[in-house]
């Protein structure tokens, strides 16, 4: 045991094979902290002590909304193995874990990030030195089958038919149904990221909310997220010329709350939403009161489905749609086209069934 320069007591300890040194400015909590950590050595991390140093390690290397998307997965499983050392744990365990998430109806999407979330807390607690956890159950895990699939679905004809890119919001979905920019992507976006002459829209930016704030990144949600699009004629011509600054917010972007209630107003308004009347009791004491809410039948993502749509008809081919959408994966494109064309086959069969049956009498 030895003092160094800031007055702190050092031991060297050998950890797992690696030379660890252990400070404290008491030399006695020194020694505590050695012995605790030779019951380290032997019981390693608790589920929620390697849980709370992945998602540490975690979200320093994602992007904010990332980090966020994977909190209520940690949530859910610090609880179920609560008190839990992690190397105690064995797949039967994490089975019945995703088995029991896939009870509680969740959607096959999410039991497999449920499944990839312990994963990745388990692949950080084994890389880290000294570490007693040697083996990750969930490598023999299976997703129970049959989960359902939640797809956003593209609006339907009748949706579509509604929008029109006379108000704020209505230009928000117009601007999506044809551009296929992503909710972040057209909030970031500038008038002058605009070439009026060109017929081009550079798209390299994306808001992220952080509560109630928007910060804009120099980066979209993948680096093949980052690409230029072609402006169509049927946006240009709805369009404002020589304006600056953000296109939906002026100075700044619209804040989280700002625009998600003005979305809502504006589905609506024309006929995509509904108004909701809610009867509240006030706390301690018996006054009632009515609250009104807008709720929304679409979302702005949705438009974005159309455009994909828009693009299969177009004969676009996979490669080329995968560069206009932003997908990170070629296997995104072609899911996305796959739906669209069973969803226009689906209409089209309809249609010449109908019309073959419509002289029919019963």
């Amino acid at each position: 045991m030895f003092k160094n320069a800031k007055g702190y007591w050092v031991e060297r300890v050998d950890v797992g094979g690696h030379l660890k040194e252990i400070s404290s400015k008491d030399p006695k909590k020194l020694k505590q902290k050695i012995a605790a950590l030779g019951f380290y050595e032997e019981h390693g991390p608790t589920f929620e002590e390697a849980a709370d140093a992945w998602e540490d390690f975690h979200a320093d290397r994602v992007a904010h909304n990332t980090d966020e998307s994977y909190r209520p997965h940690v949530r859910r499983a610090k609880e179920y193995f609560s008190g839990r050392y992690l190397k105690e744990i064995g797949p039967d365990e994490v089975q019945a874990y995703i088995d029991w998430l896939a009870s509680q109806g969740y959607a096959k999407e999410t039991v497999r990030r449920a499944l990839v979330t312990v994963n990745r807390i388990y692949k950080h607690a084994i890389i880290q030195p000294g570490s007693p956890v040697r083996y990750n159950p969930c490598m023999v895990v299976e997703i129970p089958r049959g989960l359902k699939k939640v797809r956003r679905e593209a609006p339907e004809a009748d949706q579509i038919g509604k929008v029109s890119p006379d108000t704020p919001m209505g230009l928000f979905a117009w601007f999506i149904m044809f551009t296929g920019l992503r909710n972040g992507e057209l909030l970031a976006l500038r008038w002058e990221d605009i070439d009026r002459e060109a017929k081009l829209i550079r798209v390299d930016k994306a808001v992220e909310y952080i509560g109630d704030n928007p910060h804009v990144k120099d980066t979209t949600k993948t680096e093949a997220g980052i690409r230029v699009v072609p402006l169509l004629d049927v946006l240009d011509e709805v369009l404002p010329n020589k304006k600056k600054g953000y296109i939906f917010g002026g100075k700044e972007p619209l804040r989280k709350s700002v625009f998600y209630r003005e979305w809502k107003k504006w589905c609506c308004t024309v006929g995509l939403g509904e108004v909701v009347t809610e009867k509240h009791t006030a706390k301690g004491n018996k006054h009632t009161y009515y609250a009104t809410k807008y709720k929304a039948n679409v979302t702005p993502y949705q438009f974005r489905h159309e455009y994909a749509s828009l693009l299969e008809e177009a004969g676009v081919s996979d490669f080329d749609a995968k560069t206009a959408m932003g997908h990170s994966s070629i296997v995104v494109t072609k899911d996305v086209y796959t739906h669209a064309r069973n969803r226009r086959h689906k209409s089209d069969l309809a249609e010449k069934m109908n019309e073959m049956l419509k002289d029919w009498s019963t």
